[in-house]
């Protein structure tokens, strides 16, 4: 559970393992300034804050650390600019068309109207774009633009073919792009069979926890790609990301090296029935932080709602209320 302050200024919140960002306009000053987290990592705040955060992070299941795991950086973007981009799609009986959805979220300082271009890429080629003419409010609003991509290659274990989105918008503020690697696939559950992209498929290989011994948490991007490279080379086609959401650099691998990975928030051995809500309700804020972050990577096919728990069916409702809301596609 961390606390986030600039110069002095509380900005706001965050909990484990997912990123989080806050509006550090109001708090700058000309010439050097000063960004500080406060981190409780076995034992509250003062006041309280951070118990259910806490209780999920540190977990017997795994080895505890403490401090700072992830990129800590500062950002200067303009007063209207892209915060998040969705891709969804869906493809014909016979894969050979995807009608694709992007949703493009904006964050704005004040009214303002613009220009908003999406374009899909495969290789250096660009197969499919969309315009529109945006409106957006203060605060956060969204657009959808739409198109077609036809005969498109489908991303799986053996043949990972990887596409780039792109989002451009233009307003008075100033100019805000944002990219990202995605694929179109298609997975079924037929039975006890698992279909991907029509044909049956069997899920072959390990659970990976996001640390190494005398690291904890704190891995280059190298050792990062080392584990994955090391997992595909046996011959696995699925890595299960134990216990909690693991850094993004890992899912971003998976797309590449065509491996199949789950995201999970925390739980392992938990008791739902007597657990406070207020807990249940911080582990679902860490994984549907997980699917906003990963839910345009080809690779990843399910969320996960826990690991050798008691589960209540109040829970998997929660559970699955806030993954078709936040991944409705």
């Amino acid at each position: 559970f961390g606390i986030v302050f600039v110069n002095g200024k509380r900005l706001g919140t965050m909990g484990a393992y997912v990123p989080h960002e806050f509006d550090a306009t109001t708090a700058l000053l000309p010439g050097e300034n000063r960004i500080e987290v406060e981190i409780c990592d076995l034992t509250p705040a003062a006041d309280g804050a951070g118990a259910d955060d806490i209780a999920i992070g540190v977990n017997p299941g795994w080895e505890a650390y403490g401090g700072i795991i992830r990129d800590v950086c500062l950002e200067i973007r303009p007063a209207a600019f892209i915060g998040d981009v969705s891709f969804a799609y869906e493809l014909s009986d016979d894969f050979t068309r995807a009608g694709c959805t992007v949703r493009v979220s904006v964050s704005s300082s004040g009214n303002t109207a613009g220009d908003l271009a999406v374009a899909l890429l495969f290789g250096n080629a660009e197969v499919a774009r969309a315009n529109a003419r945006m409106e957006a409010a203060a605060g956060e609003s969204a657009t959808e633009l739409t198109f077609e991509c036809d005969n498109p290659w489908l991303w799986a274990p053996d043949h990972p073919h990887l596409y780039r989105l792109t989002a451009a918008l233009k307003t008075p503020a100033g100019q805000d792009a944002y990219e990202c690697r995605t694929g179109f696939r298609h997975f079924r559950i037929q039975g006890p069979k698992f279909l991907w992209n029509g044909k049956p498929i069997v899920l072959q290989g390990f659970c990976r926890h996001d640390m190494w011994n005398g690291q904890g948490f704190t891995l280059t991007r190298a050792q990062m790609r080392q584990d994955m490279q090391a997992i595909k080379q046996t011959g696995a086609n699925f890595v299960r990301l134990v216990h909690y959401p693991h850094h993004r650099y890992v899912v971003e691998f998976a797309d590449e090296l065509g491996l199949l990975v789950t995201d999970e928030p925390g739980y392992w051995q938990v008791e739902f029935p007597s657990m406070p809500a207020s807990e249940i309700a911080a582990g679902l804020r860490i994984l549907e932080g997980a699917i906003r972050r990963d839910r345009n990577s080809p690779s990843v096919f399910g969320w996960l709602l826990g690991n050798e728990s008691r589960l209540t069916v109040e829970y998997l409702r929660q559970g699955k209320e806030m993954c078709n809301r936040v991944d409705p596609w």
